[in-house]
């Protein structure tokens, strides 16, 4: 009688195990159908995607991948193009860009080349040793450029003072962590 009840506990439990990947199957299932049902309401609302079977779609992504970085190619040549001084950059993710298109675009990575992070270290400005090898006169251009601006959010201060570096709200939150 004992064995019966051993086995019987056996079944009970191989049938839950298959009931709860039963129910993970089914729910695969669901998400897979939302997930199509997503990518055919893309498709009706976008011209280009009305073609599209799902077969070529990964070829599709690429192509519009490779049309975003040539739009950021075409972007970044108008920018250098409108720089008044064209130091351009040697080196890093910016390099052959002008140090003031670069400021416009990514104002973070110019306030680094100037030495600083935006973070405090007692009360001014921390400083990193990376920039020690970059070229003085790209450390200078960018000194230059961010004066004025608030090394955190890059909004210009509205103080003529030339030591102040972080706005008020940026320096009060530096200063709590």
């Amino acid at each position: 009688m004992n064995l019966q009840l051993e086995a019987q506990e056996d079944v009970l439990a191989h049938l839950k195990q298959r009931l709860a990947h039963c129910r993970e199957t089914f729910e695969t299932a669901n998400q897979i159908i939302t997930l199509s049902a997503k990518i055919e309401t893309l498709k009706s609302n976008h011209d280009d995607l009305k073609n599209l079977d799902s077969d070529n779609l990964q070829d599709h992504l690429t192509m519009l991948a490779n049309k975003q970085r040539d739009i950021e190619r075409l972007e970044w040549r108008d920018r250098n193009a409108s720089c008044e001084n064209k130091l351009t950059l040697p080196f890093g993710k910016h390099k052959d860009h002008c140090v003031e298109a670069v400021w416009e675009h990514d104002p973070g990575y110019i306030v680094w080349l100037a030495g600083f992070r935006p973070a405090l270290n007692g009360s001014r400005p921390e400083t990193h040793s990376n920039n020690a090898n970059f070229p003085s006169n790209v450390k200078q251009l960018a000194k230059s450029l961010i004066r004025g601006t608030c090394y955190s959010c890059h909004d210009e201060l509205d103080t003529d003072e030339a030591w102040k570096t972080f706005c008020s709200s940026c320096y009060k939150e530096l200063k709590m962590k």
